[in-house]
């Protein structure tokens, strides 16, 4: 049986980026970038004062000053600090020459035209020096960085209005299955409303992919193969279902000739797993078919070929795991919550309402068999 680090990594190798592009900054939410950003200009660019207060020699306080200007944020100064004196600031607002700290205002008692100062500072208290933050030619946003609020921020800092990024990577999902009826469909007596297909087109979104096309077909080889011929480009094919040992494996019986590999992976759950490139060249991945085998093979294998891996934690573990099957990975659905997690449902691969109660999955290693309560164990949030 196939370990699971070894999946991993054949699922990483998967991985493409699509061709840069360059954007308005304004586009590039979520996108990867492409090409380092560096600084043309130091930040802070002019000495700024960092507090509402008042610029002040640091040789003249504890003790009483003249008030002899005042700085709105957004003005050139224009007094200089002299022995005795003192001019107002606000936050953000060019430092006055001359001054060397700033002082608070809550630490200011005003007297008419004069403050008095009963505390002492020091030289550059409450002042942010020009390049602070980044000098000229220092990285603003390295390569490979994705692009969220705080770096778009940094962006138009730095006055940049377009950058160059990756396109969201494409994706194809086609749940198998002769048992499954579209959502908004009356079931029949033996049949399940498709939940893998609206499922794993959410879990790309959230993963900064690009849906294209989200279909179904029946366990018939010859309907799933014009289904794959007629895909749109795509970056990545997902498939559900059809990929173990059964007589109706529709994704097995079409695509096992065609160099797409089917193994079991020493997992729980999840174990049939397929992977490779079509004919295409597209990279393909076909997942279990049960809801929760899904869902959690796209967040352990789907996300790494499109080289969005989430980030493993350490938690507190609540509650013992009493056993676990030695030799495989399992993925218990649990709930995290100030570093400690708890389990969430059962470990059944088709329990589709524990995994939406759960904000994490709990790894459980090869080499234990049970977990006891207090043990720190991985968490992936979710």
């Amino acid at each position: 049986m196939k370990s699971f680090a070894e999946h991993l990594a054949d699922c990483r190798s998967l991985h493409q980026r699509r061709p840069a592009i360059s954007v308005p900054i304004r586009q590039a939410l979520g996108l990867e970038v492409a090409d380092p950003v560096h600084a043309v200009a130091p930040y802070p660019s002019f000495v700024a004062s960092a507090m509402d207060g008042y610029a002040v020699r640091v040789v003249d306080v504890p003790g009483r000053l003249q008030v002899i200007g005042d700085v709105p944020a957004g003005t050139i100064p224009d007094a200089r600090i002299s022995p005795g004196t003192a001019v107002r600031v606000m936050t953000g607002s060019a430092v006055p020459a001359g001054a060397e700290a700033v002082v608070p205002v809550e630490d200011v008692r005003i007297d008419g035209t004069a403050i008095n100062v009963a505390t002492a500072t020091s030289v550059g208290r409450h002042i942010r020096g020009i390049g602070e933050d980044v000098a000229p030619g220092d990285t603003v946003l390295d390569a490979r960085r994705l692009v969220g609020p705080a770096q778009l921020a940094a962006l138009a800092t730095h006055n940049v209005t377009a950058v160059s990024v990756h396109p969201r990577p494409r994706v194809a999902i086609l749940s198998t299955g002769d048992e499954l009826v579209a959502i908004g469909t009356e079931p029949g007596p033996v049949q399940l409303v498709d939940s893998n297909g609206p499922g794993l087109a959410a879990a790309v979104e959230v993963a900064g992919g690009e849906v294209l096309h989200v279909g179904h077909v029946g366990d018939d080889p010859d309907r799933f193969r014009a289904a794959i011929d007629a895909l749109p480009e795509v970056d990545l094919v997902l498939t559900s279902g059809g990929v173990s040992m059964g007589a109706y494996d529709v994704v097995k019986a079409v695509l096992d000739s065609e160099g797409i590999r089917f193994e079991n992976v020493a997992m729980q759950p999840g174990r049939p797993q397929a992977w490779g490139r079509l004919g295409s060249g597209v990279p393909f991945l076909g997942l279990p078919g049960n809801p929760v085998s899904a869902l959690v093979s796209f967040e352990l294998f789907g996300r790494a070929a499109l080289g969005r891996e989430r980030t493993i934690a350490q938690a507190t573990l609540t509650e013992a795991v009493p056993r676990s099957p030695r030799g495989k990975r399992q993925f218990l659905r649990g709930l995290l919550s100030d570093g400690r997690v708890t389990l969430a449902g059962g470990p059944e691969s088709h329990l589709v309402v524990g995994m939406a109660r759960a904000n994490c999955l709990i790894v459980v290693e090869e080499d234990a068999d049970s977990i006891s309560r207090g043990e720190q164990v991985q968490v992936i949030p979710l």
